[in-house]
């Protein structure tokens, strides 16, 4: 549980601030980090835990990781486009919004990898 908590808190580290700052143009900045938050919390831990009987370096594991990392896109693209659709600046493109969130998880999966292996 300890590597979890570490490994979600890392997580947030990095996803937080750069939804932040590329969200802002449809929303305040605590607003991006509230769906940042939600879209973590509903898939990390899904993520995370289901993963973590596959065995480490088999290419089973690689093809399982690739698809539930693209699982985990989707489902927090759709929880950007939920909370954006109406906004004070008015509604998020979903392109633009795949694309954020694409580059905050590979950001995040990256910097996870050189921190905890």
């Amino acid at each position: 549980m300890i590597d979890w908590l570490r490994a979600f808190a890392v997580t947030l580290l990095v996803e937080l601030p750069i939804y932040a700052l590329l969200l802002r143009r449809w929303c305040s900045t605590s607003r991006a980090a509230a769906l940042g938050l939600l879209a973590n919390v509903i898939t990390h831990p899904l993520l995370w835990f289901g993963l973590v009987d596959l065995h480490a370096g088999t290419a089973a594991r690689t093809v399982v990781l690739v698809a539930a990392e693209v699982a985990v896109w989707l489902v927090e693209w759709s929880v950007l486009v939920l909370g954006l659709r109406r906004t004070e600046r008015g509604g998020a493109d979903r392109r633009e919004l795949a694309a954020i969130t694409g580059l905050v998880n590979l950001a995040s999966f990256g910097v996870g990898l050189l921190l905890l292996g």
